[in-house]
């Protein structure tokens, strides 16, 4: 299996790398500041100390499973730590299935980073690098209640196909774009 992490790789404003343990305390705001644990499926009975804690377990994970990964997110002109996105391999359903994942620190919500990386993945992903053995279609879990990101998927092509199984009381939605609507894309 391919591992779909992503290094090295730049767009017009950001640059990625690969998730370090040192990059704690740059990633700790985001559970500090806003609720983001029921977007994470995460219970809010955690501190925030707790939930970036159980983020980084999950992405070190992830890594050495060669499930793909969240990939940090650095802006070329000033080299802050701004986020993390990437590709991850999903299991649920029954079946196997590729996510464009992304998660912005809330200092740069609203500036078109999540858009900027959302195509970015989704063009790497359907480019010949690597092959889609996921039913040709790429996925993006969102909750409910996250408006933001549920346009960041629509501006990058994605339509709704279905519910994600509940967890607990949150509902989320899988936000698909199947190789072919790529391929018919300006």
């Amino acid at each position: 299996m391919n591992s779909y992490l992503l290094h090295g790789e730049q767009t017009d404003r950001l640059r990625l790398r690969k998730l370090v343990y040192e990059d704690f305390d740059s990633w700790l705001p985001l559970f500090e500041k806003v609720r983001v644990a029921p977007y994470f499926a995460m219970s809010d009975e955690l501190t925030p100390f707790q939930q970036c804690e159980k983020w980084f377990e999950k992405s070190m994970s992830r890594y050495k499973e060669e499930k793909g990964g969240m990939n940090v997110l650095l802006d070329k002109e000033s080299g802050n730590f701004i986020g993390q996105a990437g590709l991850l391999v999903q299991e649920f359903g029954g079946n196997t299935h590729l996510e464009i994942g992304y998660s912005l620190l809330p200092d740069y919500w609203g500036k078109g980073y999540a858009t900027e990386i959302a195509r970015f993945l989704k063009n790497e992903a359907f480019r010949a690098k690597w092959d889609l053995d996921f039913g040709n279609r790429l996925i993006s879990v969102i909750h409910n209640d996250n408006k933001s990101s549920i346009n960041v998927a629509l501006r990058n092509g994605m339509q709704p196909a279905e519910i994600y199984p509940q967890k607990g009381q949150e509902s989320f939605t899988v936000y698909e774009i199947t190789r072919q609507r790529y391929s018919k894309l300006p």
